[in-house]
């Protein structure tokens, strides 16, 4: 399953009450989604404060989903018939990068300067000197 796709769905569901699709869209607001070697049909951006799709070109994986040929992306269809969507989304693809393994794939090319426009590189993953205490540790790793 997609929960974005379903959460975008209760939310535009008038079967809820308004009060429920309300409750959900604040809550949604708060979220940041970053998705990494995405091979999901959908993705929208539409109800959370950010979404950001990074991949690279030689990801086999990317292929199936966030970087699938745009004109091959309407015959591709879902379970519900829908071709792929990636929509309200920051795209970042590394051309020249390749691999789908986190941290050999993306996360030491993001420390080596790839995807420095990604707000999961800059903000997220990589060390920022000035803003550590002396008991933090590496993120993440």
């Amino acid at each position: 399953g997609n929960v974005i796709a379903d959460f975008n769905t209760m939310i535009e569901d008038e079967a809820n009450t308004a009060e429920e699709r309300e409750a959900l869209k604040k809550s949604m607001s708060k979220v940041e989604v970053y998705i990494v070697a995405g091979a999901a049909h959908y993705m929208s951006g539409k109800y959370v404060s950010h979404l950001e799709c990074l991949s690279n070109r030689g990801d086999v994986v990317a292929v199936l989903g966030h970087i699938f040929p745009d004109i091959l992306k309407g015959i591709w269809r879902n379970t519900r018939g829908n071709g792929i969507q990636y929509e309200e989304c920051k795209n970042y693809v590394e051309c020249t990068n390749w691999g789908h393994l986190m941290v050999p794939h993306y996360f030491v090319p993001m420390e080596n300067g790839l995807f420095s426009e990604s707000k999961l590189a800059t903000e997220y993953w990589l060390a920022n000197p000035a803003k550590k205490t002396a008991t933090e540790t590496t993120p993440l790793v």
